[in-house]
């Protein structure tokens, strides 16, 4: 698959759009042919098949994965693994190869804790609120080929978590990522669980407040699956801190189609810019900044595992 065909508007196709409260979701069925034996992080977790530890170094901003399996996993940018010394969130999509190890690029989540209270890593529930996504995904895309590396800024990672953690008074004695979004989980759950994934689809477009802030496009079904509930719930804490702007016009399917119409062309009208990459395992990297939003997708197979459009918070 080239570059042109990264974000392709023919590819693309709304299969319904759903709103509760401030949140509007538009699915996405995007033709692709799926590349089989792949499981998300959590579903091997789930299975025994994963291990991740903190390298012998014990560095803040890699840790080791070792994948028991005989299946390739996919580790999302902005998944949390929680535990070991510190909880840390992945800078980047990866794709691990059966039976393979690897040194995944990640960042602190949580400031305050440097301690051996549990031995490993384990999955979160959650993946990083969008403005830690935006802001990673930013600085790497920023990096020319000669200092090209797969690492954000800690500092501004810390940043985004206390300022989120400030934002909804979330009381956290270790500047947890975690704790934040586990104090308010009730009413995350409530503001989500009346959206229905769609059969067909495997993809997703975010809004908060009418504003579109992500787009989430995944290989298959049963990964979109895998993240549809996280991802609802990272919009969620986003729509918790903007609850007071008050919104009268609803997202409909025409304006759903004409958004997706229109982050998609801005990839098109900018695709001499896209930057291309080895990935931090199996496959290469597509990568591109426009205005105010950052362009991602993970190819391998010459299929796109992950396509992901972050869009700046207000």
């Amino acid at each position: 698959m080239g570059n042109e065909q990264l974000f392709n508007e023919s590819k693309a196709n709304i299969t319904d759009v759903q709103t509760t409260g401030n949140i509007t979701i538009a699915q996405i069925k995007y033709d692709s042919k799926e590349v089989e034996n792949i499981i998300s992080l959590e579903s091997a977790f789930k299975s025994n098949s994963v291990t991740i530890t903190e390298i012998k170094e014990q560095q803040v901003n890699a840790v080791e994965l070792n994948n028991l399996s005989n299946s390739y996993i996919f580790i999302l940018d902005g998944d949390i693994i929680k535990g070991a010394k510190q909880n840390r969130v992945i800078n980047t999509s990866i794709l691990v190869a059966p039976k393979g190890k690897a040194i995944i690029p990640v960042s602190c989540v949580e400031e305050g804790r440097w301690d051996d209270t549990y031995d490993n890593f384990n999955y979160s529930t959650h993946i990083a609120h969008n403005s830690i996504r935006y802001d990673k995904l930013k600085q790497i895309n920023n990096k020319n080929k000669k200092e090209f590396n797969f690492r954000a800024s800690q500092q501004t990672v810390w940043n985004n978590v206390e300022e989120n953690i400030h934002c909804l008074v979330a009381e956290s004695p270790t500047k947890s990522h975690t704790d934040m979004f586990e104090k308010f989980n009730v009413d995350l759950e409530s503001m989500t669980n009346h959206f229905d994934i769609h059969n067909d689809s495997n993809g997703i477009l975010i809004f908060v407040n009418n504003k579109l802030i992500s787009c989430e496009i995944f290989n298959s079904k049963k990964l979109y699956s895998d993240y549809f509930n996280k991802i609802l719930i990272s919009a969620a804490m986003e729509a918790k801190i903007k609850n007071n702007i008050k919104v009268t016009d609803k997202i409909d399917l025409q304006k759903a189609k004409m958004k997706l119409k229109n982050i998609f062309k801005e990839y098109q009208d900018n695709i001499d810019n896209v930057k291309s990459n080895k990935a931090v395992c199996e496959g290469n990297e597509m990568r591109l900044n426009s205005n105010d939003r950052c362009y991602y997708g993970l190819m391998f197979s010459n299929e796109a595992i992950h396509k992901n459009i972050q869009a700046k918070l207000d």
